[in-house]
């Protein structure tokens, strides 16, 4: 995008593009939060059963659950932390907009959403027009 080569791209992870316009300062890229808003939970977190230090990693899990712990996430990586929880970025943006999740369940059809919300919902041309 920064090059010119996309006049428009859906999709970009928020935190990546706040993290490129933060080391890019000059670029001349907007960011755009659609209404209806499309979120999705897709970051799994895990301890192995048999990780050497797996009390102390789920410590860690229960700490980055926290508000402070997103805070230092979103403050280390802003708009990586969640969407629901309050005073981060990506929570900031999303107040106010329609969220439609994509939780279990509907990420087998994530291609026939998206359209709905491209097409149907924001009024863009489909593929082929």
């Amino acid at each position: 995008m920064a090059a010119g080569n996309f006049i428009f791209m859906c999709g970009v992870y928020l935190h990546a593009l706040e993290r490129f316009v933060r080391d890019n300062p000059s670029v001349p890229i907007k960011r755009l939060v659609p209404n209806p808003l499309p979120a999705a939970f897709h970051e799994p977190t895990a301890v192995f059963a048999r990780a050497p230090n797996r009390h102390s990693a789920l410590l860690w899990i229960e700490f980055l659950a926290s508000q402070e712990g997103q805070e230092v996430f979103d403050a280390v990586d802003p708009g990586r932390a969640s969407f629901v929880v309050p005073k981060t970025l990506a929570h900031k943006l999303a107040t106010g907009a329609n969220v439609s999740i994509c939780a279990a369940g509907c990420r087998d059809r994530e291609d026939d959403l998206m359209k709905r919300i491209a097409v149907d919902a924001w009024g863009l041309a489909k593929v082929g027009e």
